[in-house]
């Protein structure tokens, strides 16, 4: 009864981004991106992250797609997504120490361009946030990558022509059996 003065009041936890690549390294597959998220005075519940291509993320604040993002646009970015975004546009992770489940690195799953997939590297950014276990968001911390992507090796195994016939039927007016034969694919590359 004797103590006067205000409670502390709940702060937001912070996030930052821990054993990371390299700010704009490529990727030809989706990287593995490690976080941290500090609660001072409770526990981080949630992550949440988002990845955009850089030329959206010009676009959603009014600027040419095709110009570089300065800090200045990140940060404009970052405001609008904050504030004006909806909750969809982002991707949860629930915390589970318990049961070994940090949710302190997860593969993000970056774009790459469909038309010239090899020779293109997108340009895109992951933002990222903790949640307090009393709904207080952190800071947003991001980072640029680039992602392309290379096909696949596929071979046809097996086929011999002169076993399997090339036409619908082994004689004619009989029944359809269609061709025999077995592939395999690799992906080494990526």
């Amino acid at each position: 009864k004797r103590v006067t003065g205000e409670r502390v009041q709940n702060e937001a936890p912070i996030v930052w981004f821990a054993n990371v690549p390299p700010e704009d390294q490529r990727f030809s597959a989706n990287p593995l991106i490690h976080w941290v998220g500090q609660d001072r005075d409770g526990q981080v519940v949630q992550f949440r992250y988002r990845v955009i291509r850089q030329t959206l993320l010009m676009a959603a604040i009014g600027k040419d797609p095709a110009s570089e993002p300065s800090p200045a646009d990140v940060a404009q970015y970052i405001d609008t997504l904050t504030t004006a975004s909806p909750d969809s546009v982002w991707t949860y992770l629930t915390v589970d120490p318990q049961n070994g489940q940090p949710q302190t690195g997860v593969i993000i799953p970056l774009v790459a361009e469909l038309s010239d997939p090899v020779r293109v590297y997108v340009a895109q950014y992951v933002f990222v946030q903790a949640i307090d276990d009393q709904g207080l968001i952190s800071n947003v911390a991001y980072r640029s990558f680039e992602r392309n992507n290379n096909p696949p090796l596929t071979r046809i195994l097996g086929f011999d022509s002169t076993v399997t016939p090339y036409i619908d039927a082994v004689v004619p007016g009989g029944v359809a059996p269609g061709i025999k034969f077995r592939w395999s694919a690799t992906d080494i590359q990526d």
